[in-house]
């Protein structure tokens, strides 16, 4: 079985939260092109070279994402996105859940949480804060292992039960709030693209 690919969609968000190098550019623009992401300066970078001035190639992106209307420039939109795809990968059972939100919470919304919010405020507002919170003591038990304990059966239930509550939570959340967001973005996107 193939394993899933990011989409075109969840790539241009990648670039957006600073996961995606300068020098991948090139590439990642004849996979836009591909994918009916067209316009001059994505043309323009799709003919540039991963050694081209990575000022200039940040600078024609960042231009082809504006004319393409490209509206993911949004931290917290583009990190949906990704979590989406993150959030597949647990409820398919190909991804442990307890390491999945960990990239979801450190490295997702960590990078898109405004200075002006706590964190809590931010997963409040996100509908995550029950899976923070269940994460939070999760990783505090993980973390304050006691390697005696380790070898006990009430300790492997514990860690068992907890995962489990929060594959529940992240499957409930995944349902009850990110599906909705996540069409809403890929609509928009589909529409911007349209409208060019």
């Amino acid at each position: 079985m193939e394993e899933p690919r990011l989409t075109i969609e969840e790539l241009l968000a990648s670039y957006v939260l600073g996961k995606i190098s300068l020098p991948a550019l090139p590439s990642l623009a004849i996979e836009a092109i591909e994918n009916k992401y067209e316009s001059e300066s994505m043309y323009i970078v799709a003919g540039m070279n991963s050694t081209d001035s990575y000022f200039e190639l940040k600078e024609y992106f960042d231009r082809a994402l504006d004319e393409l209307q490209v509206n993911i420039r949004d931290k917290t939109l583009a990190a949906k996105l990704i979590v989406n795809y993150i959030v597949n990968e647990i409820l398919e059972r190909r991804s442990n859940c307890y390491g999945g939100v960990n990239i979801i919470i450190n490295t997702n919304f960590h990078y898109s949480c405004p200075q002006n919010i706590s964190k809590d405020e931010y997963y409040h507002k996100l509908g995550l804060l029950e899976i923070y919170e269940v994460w939070q003591q999760l990783n505090r038990e993980i973390k304050e292992i006691d390697y005696a304990k380790v070898k006990t059966k009430a300790y492997h239930n514990f860690i068992a039960k907890k995962e489990e509550e929060l594959y529940q939570l992240v499957k409930r959340w995944s349902h009850e709030r990110l599906k909705q967001d996540v069409d809403r973005i890929l609509f928009d996107l589909k529409t911007s693209r349209i409208k060019n």
